[in-house]
């Protein structure tokens, strides 16, 4: 069903949009023409963030847990719900099966009932037409923070020729797109759920693609999705700082907000088979990436964060399937270090939270002065900071490093011997300024009472610093 544009959930009054003309856009009947859209995104770009407000900030983010898969760890529910409670985490990201739909529905209700929404991937694997599960989209429909097109849909394990094998993969998942959207849209209890575009995995064919899907819009004279969708994995352990260049190499709608519904490391290190590049991150070091990028990614303005996974998902014994180490708990639902510094950082956060938010003008005057003792740029705080806003009297300030934690030739940490001292001063005094280490723990490893100055001395934690005005 096509939507009236009034309907439409995109927020700015119009947009141009110029079909990209790459390699194969000479093919396009509409290549070099211009889309005018009312309320098509352009002010829905991801926008660079310095400050937000922690309950935003904690809220956006979630993990992809497959719950509805059977003979998998995740059908001991009881401890995917323990699992889920200890990382303070109400957002899900899980598949559809309509081969199990009364089941999946429960699944969801009794996670529900913890206060748990979800991001359901469709794909034509396991519902061939939307069209045909609208009753089933209205009772998911008071669960749902997202709905979300098919997954990684070129993840065939080789670089295929375009024009002869990607492009009729990528044509009937923009048309599948196509007709989620338009199902979605079509229904009162669900037109107001974002739906995310498909993902792909491989960069080779993205501006083909975007071509491509410019294209659909241009025909049908409206939107596929009302959110960009990519999956970020740093599998070599570079960090953040490797992607700053291409920050999403498979970005279908740039001009759309951004979800990232995939990204996490895999616990075992292995050889990818590409002139022995070797791959994967150990449980340690993969805790301090996570909390970077998290940082990192949310302070480059992305909507919502999903790790991959909340736990080992099969026995691999012999240590031979990355696919099976991403997990934040292992098999025995153990947390492993990722987890437990998300606990903490969650924890210290949630814990200051009250109903009466910062607002703009309180937060603009902190006036926060940052300087740091180690010059070097990888590790140096003073460019990596988010300021999140818990009341008008209490406000946090995350800094991290972006530097190289991980020594991926050698399958190690890097043995890291400076140190770097950070002074963070305000104009005046707080009552209190204290220092977390998620990491480590949920209590200050330093606090200082009635000062305007305290220094935190580190190389490649996150930190946390707390100030009570």
């Amino acid at each position: 069903m096509k939507q009236p544009i009034a309907r439409q959930l995109f927020k700015l009054l119009a947009l141009s949009i110029t079909l990209c003309s790459c390699e194969h856009a000479g093919n396009s009947n509409v290549a070099n023409k211009s889309i005018n859209f009312p309320n098509f995104g352009s002010s829905d770009i991801p926008k660079p963030r310095e400050s937000a407000d922690t309950r935003n900030f904690l809220e956006s983010l979630g993990v992809c847990a497959h719950v509805s898969r059977p003979n998998t760890p995740y059908e001991n529910l009881q401890a995917v719900r323990q699992e889920l409670q200890y990382l303070k985490i109400k957002l899900i990201r899980d598949d559809m099966f309509s081969a199990s739909l009364d089941k999946q529905l429960k699944t969801i209700q009794t996670l529900a009932q913890d206060g748990i929404k979800f991001d359901i991937i469709f794909s034509p694997k396991h519902v061939p037409d939307p069209s045909e599960f609208t009753n089933y989209f209205i009772k998911l429909s008071p669960f749902l923070k997202y709905i979300e097109g098919p997954n990684e849909v070129d993840n065939v394990h080789k670089k295929m020729d375009f024009e002869t094998e990607a492009k009729p993969i990528f044509q009937q998942n923009i048309d599948y797109q196509r007709k989620l959207y338009d199902t979605v849209k079509s229904l009162p209890q669900l037109n107001k759920i974002p739906v995310l575009v498909f993902t792909s995995v491989y960069g080779h064919y993205n501006e083909n693609v975007r071509s491509l899907i410019e294209n659909k819009i241009y025909e049908d004279r409206r939107p596929i999705a009302d959110f960009d969708n990519v999956h970020s994995y740093d599998l070599w352990g570079e960090g953040a700082q490797s992607q700053r260049n291409t920050p999403f190499c498979c970005s279908h709608l740039p001009n759309l907000r951004t979800v990232i519904t995939e990204t996490g490391y895999s616990n075992i290190t292995y050889s990818d088979g590409n002139n022995g590049s070797k791959m994967g991150v150990t449980p340690e070091p993969a805790a301090k990436l996570l909390l970077n990028s998290i940082f990192f990614r949310y302070r480059q303005g992305v909507h919502s964060i999903f790790i991959y996974e909340l736990l080992d998902n099969a026995p691999d014994p012999d240590n031979l399937d990355k696919e099976k180490h991403f997990g934040l708990f292992d098999l025995n639902n153990a947390p492993k270090p990722a987890a437990i510094a998300l606990h903490n950082l969650r924890s210290i956060l949630y814990a200051s939270l009250t109903d009466a938010p910062a607002s703009d003008n309180e937060a603009a005057s902190l006036n926060l002065k940052i300087t740091e003792s180690n010059n070097s740029p990888e590790y140096a705080y003073s460019k990596h900071h988010l300021l999140l806003h818990s009341s008008p009297k209490t406000h946090f300030l995350a800094l991290w490093a972006d530097g190289k934690v991980w020594d991926f030739n050698q399958h190690q940490p890097f043995n890291l011997n400076a140190s770097n001292k950070i002074s963070i001063e305000l104009p005046t005094n707080a009552n209190r300024i204290s220092i977390y280490n998620p990491l480590i723990g949920e209590t200050p490893i330093s606090s200082v009472a009635n000062t305007n100055k305290i220094v935190a001395e580190t190389i490649d934690a996150p930190i946390l610093v707390k100030i009570e005005l």
